[in-house]
């Protein structure tokens, strides 16, 4: 069996990450000459890295799509050349994988007699149009495009290479899916050809999204980038949402380098869209723990603590007695006197530390990264500490927002150990911090940007970060209190900071320098490569959970006692409207005729866009529900 493969490649900057070489490796089990066709750039990095692999490089214009590429492959090869070939495997780069080796899927079919075959199949759905307006771009029943194998009959017969000489590249997506990838089917099987799929649908939702726990089980070999990376509306408005984490699980379960998403998803995807997507939400437990004997012999540990008050000595002590043993302590201050009162109880504990002296500007910022930012050189693991007293507040708001933070990072012995097993086990993971205050007087939820856009923007600037930048749903260890590997502070670090950057004291309780570093530290890490994970221990986790469910209960009741009893997106919807709807009968009937799913569609593509495809999404919306008023 002689087979030859067409790989579709494209990504913005020509970068060819490590997911595509796996993908490529084992596509190279079982297809004997690979064409790489790559739409647009190719980075001088990336194209030695697919020359070492022995494969064919095509470079072309970024034009056309998936099927605009293939058929540059058959003129690029010839039909003299392809129709040596017994197969042909027409496929992507929008998935990882293969999570089992392609020689089982190929084995399954040996014995199919049918004429080309694929992985999966899309249902028909009539009353889904691709293009709005265009009655005729429903959703065909088809062979989904990432993945289709094509045997010799169909390569000899001049139907096909008549297809692909008289194919018009498509100019934008949805033409590509209603023209091309949705007919592909129906053409071949019009004109003779009988197809098959490995893996059968159970209704008309797309089964490489939401049958794919199932597939994989079953021995389904891939696995969708755009699983992680979609509007959470997508998983939420028909399942529960948990079906990204369940195929992470099973997929490393399986020994695929699940390292390789992370690569590809941290250097392309928006933080809170993958956040909403696979949650990097964790409660871990806090009263039992295994070894971490390997974990200490291969990383060292470090704590830096920013300290300023000496009368909140004793409330920190214990917390402290959580590291272990090993760690050193960086303790730094610009009060000799706080330094002097921990000294003389670290002292007590037989605590490795150290002393440093700064001056009274930057606040923990500046212990962390000018003060202590030799420590990172010498240390793989280090939580970043500071007290706190805040008088713009209650006594018991302050403290209760301050040993959340605590608690997050250094609740007890087996806390901590769990959390650098963590660490130590998931090599992406890079930041361990508290979820937002959700009580009293803090109002992060919902207004992460607060008055630090400005600030955030120029950090991001600053830093010169390569990853796609949020605009509201920041993800950021609020209260500055996190465990971070020294790895993902490389960003952070590559600005040498000086002391006269930072504001002078006082300061207030918002909107300072300050305040935009505090919401950039995932994001320059991030653009390290890692993730954060937004932890509680077990019963700070319970106790989060709850209040969250009682006020989103409180929330909706008083929504539906405003707006009528309606789903989530509907709800923000109606909240968004300008002015409460006239209640009359006419526009009563009118609403019986209203899309959720089209509102739900534009509101949640307008949050998670941003220049002209936001406003375009928020013209579309306002048109709409325009039509409603």
């Amino acid at each position: 069996m002689k087979r030859l493969a067409f790989y579709t490649f494209w990504e913005k900057d020509g970068i060819v990450r490590k997911y595509v070489l796996t993908y490529l490796k084992g596509l190279q089990e079982v297809a004997d000459k690979i064409i790489v066709i790559v739409n647009g750039k190719l980075s001088l990095e990336g194209k030695e890295k697919l020359e070492k692999l022995g494969i064919t490089i095509l470079q072309r214009a970024n034009k056309g799509f998936d099927f605009g590429a293939w058929k540059a492959a058959f003129e690029f090869l010839g039909w003299e050349e392809v129709r040596k070939f017994d197969e042909l495997v027409l496929t992507n780069c929008s998935n990882y994988g293969p999570v089992y080796h392609f020689s089982g899927i190929f084995k399954r079919m040996e014995d199919n007699p049918c004429d080309f075959w694929g992985l999966t199949q899309h249902q028909e759905v009539k009353n889904a149009l691709i293009i709005a307006g265009d009655k005729d771009s429903y959703i065909r029943r088809h062979i989904q495009s990432f993945f289709i194998v094509i045997r010799q009959k169909v390569i000899l017969s001049e139907k096909f290479s008549s297809y692909w000489d008289g194919l018009v590249e498509a100019e934008n997506l949805k033409q590509e899916i209603s023209e091309h990838e949705t007919r592909f089917t129906e053409y071949l099987e019009s004109v003779g050809f009988s197809w098959d799929t490995v893996f059968k649908p159970k209704g008309e939702f797309n089964p490489s999204f939401y049958q794919v726990t199932e597939y994989i089980d079953a021995g389904y070999p891939l696995v969708k980038r755009k699983l992680f990376n979609c509007p959470s509306f997508i998983w939420t408005n028909h399942t529960g949402g948990d079906t990204p984490r369940k195929v992470l699980k099973k997929i490393e379960e399986l020994d695929y380098p699940i390292d390789e998403i992370f690569e590809d998803l941290l250097a392309t995807c928006r933080l809170s869209v993958l956040n909403r997507d696979i949650h990097f939400n964790r409660i871990i437990p806090s009263d039992y723990s295994k070894s971490i004997d390997d974990v200490l012999r291969d990383k060292k540990i470090a704590a830096v603590f920013f300290a300023y008050y000496p009368d909140l000595a004793n409330r920190y002590l214990p917390y402290i007695l959580n590291l272990p043993k090993t760690a050193h302590i960086c303790l730094i201050s610009s009060r000799q006197e706080t330094l002097d009162t921990y000294s003389k109880l670290f002292r007590e504990f037989d605590l490795d530390f150290e002393c440093r002296i700064k001056p009274n500007q930057g606040r923990d910022f500046s212990a962390y990264c000018i003060a202590a930012r030799d420590i990172y050189d010498k240390y793989d693991y280090v939580c970043c500490l500071k007290d706190k007293k805040a008088p713009h507040t209650s006594y018991l708001a302050a403290e209760s927002f301050d040993k959340q933070c605590w608690d997050s990072v250094l609740f007890s012995r087996d806390y901590v150990n769990n959390c650098l097993r963590l660490f130590y086990d998931h090599h992406s993971a890079g930041m361990i911090f508290s979820p937002p205050p959700n009580f009293g007087p803090y109002t992060a939820l919902g207004n992460e940007m607060s008055k630090d856009r400005q600030h955030v923007l120029y950090l991001w600037k600053e830093l010169k970060l390569q990853i796609p930048q949020e605009e509201s749903d920041l993800i950021a260890p609020f209260g500055s209190i996190f465990w971070i590997k020294s790895a993902a502070i490389r960003t952070m670090l590559s600005h040498h900071w000086t002391y006269e950057e930072m504001p002078a004291e006082p300061i207030g309780p918002d909107g300072t320098l300050l305040h935009g570093l505090e919401r950039i530290w995932a994001y320059a890490a991030q653009n390290d490569g890692y993730y954060p994970v937004i932890a509680t221990p077990t019963l700070l986790g319970e106790i989060y959970y709850g209040h969250a469910l009682l006020q989103l209960r409180d929330l909706n009741a008083a929504l539906f006692e405003k707006y009528g009893i309606n789903v989530h997106g509907r709800l923000l919807d109606l909240i968004g409207t300008p002015s409460d709807p006239p209640k009359n009968t006419v526009l009563k009937e009118k609403a019986k005729h209203i899309s959720i799913k089209r509102i739900v569609k534009y509101r949640v593509m307008a949050k998670v866009c941003h220049g002209k495809r936001r406003k375009h999404y928020e013209k579309k919306l306002s048109d709409y529900l325009a039509r409603f008023a």
